[in-house]
């Protein structure tokens, strides 16, 4: 199946990882808050291919997630697989 595959070649990036992310370079939001905060709360998703095929997406992630958040997007999910979803 498609997603023992996705599993299988994330196991396999993630063993050729570091073991510490540095996580404090970035500051921590919280989604719950986010998404209370507006009415209807829109999560925009950054990807360009899923399993039926590309998106058609041609901007660059940060771009597309930029103009997401303008847009009114309260959240982006960003999916970074690059297998499947060529993130």
């Amino acid at each position: 199946m498609i997603l023992d595959a996705i599993i299988a070649s994330s196991h396999q990036r993630a063993a050729a990882l570091p073991d510490t992310f540095p996580g404090e370079l970035y500051p921590v939001r919280s989604l719950k808050r986010a998404l209370l905060s507006r009415s209807p709360a829109v999560i925009g998703e950054v990807k360009y291919a899923s399993p039926r095929g590309p998106t058609g997406a041609t901007l660059p992630p940060g771009r597309l997630a930029a103009a997401m958040a303008a847009g009114g997007a309260v959240a982006i999910s960003v999916l970074t697989e690059p297998t499947v979803f060529a993130g």
